[in-house]
């Protein structure tokens, strides 16, 4: 079973609102790697969770993937109304 590297963006909604909200993923493939995101999301508390794009980054060396399927991290949210508060 040979694992990769995987960024998962989610879309998804909390007490806040919606937003977008990204996961580090250790996969055997692109849909395992969105099913483990979605699945880190909805026990952190977020709902409405969707899969908005999974991708393998070009920066990350195969000798530092696990050998275990998991999550590693995530980004903080990104809340789709934050463009209505900035100045210009």
């Amino acid at each position: 079973m040979a694992l990769c590297g995987f960024n998962v963006m989610l879309e998804a909604e909390d007490a806040v609102g919606a937003c977008f909200v990204s996961y580090g993923v250790v996969a055997e493939n692109a849909d395992q790697a969105g099913q483990l995101a979605e699945g880190a999301a909805q026990s952190e508390g977020f709902w409405s969770v969707v899969v908005d794009e999974v991708w393998q980054p070009d920066d990350l060396d195969p000798e530092d993937v696990g050998e275990i399927p998991e999550v590693l991290g995530r980004t903080d949210p990104v809340y789709l109304d934050e463009d209505e508060y900035e100045e210009d």
